[in-house]
């Protein structure tokens, strides 16, 4: 979804926990010609969450659509599960949904 984004123009910022493969996906998205960022959130902390919309406002302005795919392999599936039950989330994808939910939520200011 970001690199078709990016290909027709639009800015993309990408979030995830893991700062390797947010640079990866910067290399991939960068010769779309877009601007293009990523940024270190856990969407199953809402904290974290504020944190990356509010900078996502800052670098582009305004934010148009947001794509939630939280999850995870079969391998890492359980240590997920554990990490997302302290009340923000559950499931993988209950946190997509909460993600999701919360960023609105922070846009519309509600």
């Amino acid at each position: 979804m970001g690199k078709a984004l990016a290909r027709a123009g639009c800015a993309v910022s990408i979030w995830g926990r893991n700062p390797e493969k947010n640079r990866a996906a910067l290399a991939e998205l960068a010769p779309c010609g877009a601007p293009v960022e990523a940024r270190t959130c856990d969407v199953v902390d809402r904290a974290a969450i504020e944190d990356a919309f509010a900078g996502t406002l800052q670098a582009f302005g305004r934010v148009d659509g947001c794509f939630a795919n939280a999850g995870v392999g079969a391998t890492g599936r359980q240590a997920f599960v554990d990490r997302a039950a302290d009340g923000n989330g559950g499931a993988c994808l209950r946190s997509t949904s909460t993600a999701s939910f919360m960023s609105s939520r922070w846009r519309f200011g509600t």
